[in-house]
């Protein structure tokens, strides 16, 4: 039981540290937040396991995680129609 709570935080971790490395690609930074939503998902499982019974928050929270990596997509795709690219420091052009 610590084994899998301390893998779960170390995914959690290990993304969030990619996060702050690898932003310079927006498609590698919405990667790192995807396995962070992983690692969040896994929490909140077994949390709830232990807890409660109700299977709902499962889906709200997947609901959640799918609309934020649908527009993280979106976004990617006409940026890179626009720029070319999928480089952060092209954004500081578009304002």
């Amino acid at each position: 039981m610590d084994f899998f709570l301390f893998n779960i935080f170390w995914v959690v971790l290990s993304s969030l540290i990619g996060f702050c490395i690898l932003r310079k690609h927006i498609l590698l930074a919405l990667l790192s937040l995807e396995s962070c939503n992983l690692g969040l998902f896994l929490a909140i499982i077994f949390y709830l396991s232990f807890y409660y019974s109700e299977s709902y928050l499962y889906l709200v929270f997947l609901i959640f995680v799918v609309c934020e990596g649908v527009l993280g997509l979106c976004l990617l795709v006409s940026f890179m129609r626009g720029r070319g690219n999928d480089y952060v420091y092209g954004l500081e052009m578009l304002c």
